[in-house]
């Protein structure tokens, strides 16, 4: 596949309710990833005085700052899957765009809590939140226009590039 079409398609692809929806997908279960390992914390306190850590250490600073904020943004990424539908793009490039915000906005939250979490009920939040966070840059970057050069085919910056998958994008008569 000629990097033309290939490009196209990724716009396409990047730009289909089907991908969007799939941000929802993995950002959903990012934010359950989070309650249950905040829940697993309050079900398996550990042998430390906890409680006396600063807020942002404790799992009860991640309740209240990155949870509703978590759900802020998926509410907004609904509303803007239901917008996009009937043409307008300007409510998912915003809420693709905000998820740099949260993530901010996470760098000021403390980890220290996060060690006393099971691996795998942990692991739920962190993977799908970089897989979700993948899809709305490359969402975000495609509805703003703003791929430089071939940034787009750079699967260090889009992830990988399944060319079998991107067929799907053409358009009825178009040629690989």
């Amino acid at each position: 596949m000629n990097d033309e079409i290939k490009r196209e398609l990724l716009r396409r692809k990047f730009t289909s309710i089907e991908y969007m929806e799939e941000l929802c997908h993995y950002h959903r279960k990012s934010l359950e990833g989070l309650k249950e390992s905040i829940a697993w914390f309050y079900n398996h306190p550990p042998d430390v005085d906890w409680q006396s850590w600063n807020i942002a250490d404790r799992p009860d600073g991640w309740e209240n700052r990155a949870v509703p904020n978590f759900e802020g943004a998926q509410k907004s990424f609904e509303e803007g899957i239901e917008y996009f539908k009937q043409g307008d793009i300007r409510y998912m490039r915003s809420a693709t765009g905000s998820l740099k915000g949260i993530d901010k906005d996470l760098d000021n939250l403390g980890e220290k809590w996060w060690d006393y979490v099971d691996l795998e009920t942990g692991r739920k939040f962190g993977v799908n939140l970089g897989k979700a966070k993948k899809i709305a840059s490359n969402i975000y970057w495609t509805l703003a226009g703003s791929w430089e050069d071939d940034e787009i085919l750079n699967e260090e910056i889009t992830g990988p590039i399944d060319e079998q998958d991107l067929l799907r994008y053409l358009k009825p008569g178009e040629k690989a």
